[in-house]
């Protein structure tokens, strides 16, 4: 896997891309600035009524926010086509990452940011092809069916020969995780969610977290098993701090009105629930804080759907 910088897949940085995408708006045809402010005004409701998105010039100049989440603020994503790993200079600020700090928090904060990233390359999102097939068996060709296996080559010339079985048993196991986050409910609004549209997020949160907290375990093993103490930290083990720092991640705050809005949208899960689901199925969580049977973060009906040896 390669990582890149300067990642500019929108060609935003091109100077006579932009210029010809500003010549276009034809604002420049107006004489006072009400005509432009108003034309400007017309044409970013536009945009954002017909969702645009950064492959348009107008998603590059009137949807600013677009813009800003993509290259300004903390970012990070997995291309599985190129199987580069991308991230803005952002995501590399406290708290995210402390150069001076417990790894105990490098890896369960920007480790496991990582880790759900390349884990979306084995979450449920299909491509357009007939029948739909998960990511993880898509690569840049369609799929060429041979019996009863599903036999995949793409241009970097990886290969994957997976049965149809297996298809059949990722698509049940993934509806574990419908049924498990459709009766939670947001301790806020008493919303319930609906997981059906960002499936894909929650598979990767779930394997991103073991992936994470396996290579940091390993690193304390090459390393002798723990690290040194901090001050205010000392009642804690290192793999507890893993899991803190996991859970402190996704620490934010959202105004109820917009909370509301946004599980109603159905674009994200709130992140209160998407942190507490995805340690309470995690095994090394539950038993590094000995957390009992059938409590709130050892619930005896978990969903998993990719295993590590850690969990066995």
């Amino acid at each position: 896997m390669k990582f890149e910088r300067n990642f500019d897949m929108y060609n935003i940085s091109k100077v006579e891309l932009m210029e010809d995408c500003y010549e276009k708006t034809g604002i420049f045809n107006y004489v006072s600035i009400e005509e432009i402010l108003e034309a400007i005004k017309l044409q970013k409701e536009s945009s954002l009524k017909s969702k645009e998105d950064l492959t348009s010039c107008g998603g590059k100049i009137f949807q600013s926010e677009k813009l800003l989440s993509t290259y300004v603020k903390s970012n990070a994503w997995y291309d599985h086509l190129k199987n580069t790993f991308n991230i803005n200079l952002d995501t590399l600020n406290e708290p995210l990452f402390i150069v001076h700090f417990l790894n105990s928090h490098n890896y369960g904060f920007f480790g496991y940011t990582i880790a759900s990233q390349m884990m979306h390359d084995f979450d449920n999102y299909k491509r357009t092809v007939v029948p739909p097939y998960p990511r993880f068996l898509s690569g840049t060709n369609l799929p060429r069916i041979r019996g009863d296996n599903c036999i995949l080559e793409s241009d970097n010339k990886n290969k994957l020969n997976v049965t149809l079985w297996s298809i059949k048993n990722f698509e049940e196991k993934s509806k574990c995780f419908v049924e498990q986050y459709d009766m939670e409910k947001e301790s806020r609004t008493n919303k319930s969610i609906n997981i059906s549209k960002t499936l894909a997020r929650t598979i990767a949160y779930n394997g991103g977290l073991k992936i994470a907290h396996t290579v940091y375990m390993k690193y304390l093993q090459s390393f002798g098993g723990e690290e040194s103490k901090y001050p205010g930290f000392e009642n804690f083990n290192c793999e507890q701090l893993f899991f803190i720092a996991a859970g402190r991640r996704s620490c934010e705050y959202i105004s109820e009105d917009i909370l509301k809005e946004v599980i109603d949208k159905e674009e994200i899960v709130p992140q209160e629930i998407a942190t507490n689901v995805a340690l309470s199925n995690y095994k090394p969580f539950y038993d590094a804080f000995k957390c009992p049977v059938n409590s709130k973060m050892n619930l005896e009906d978990k969903c998993e759907l990719w295993k590590n040896q850690l969990q066995n």
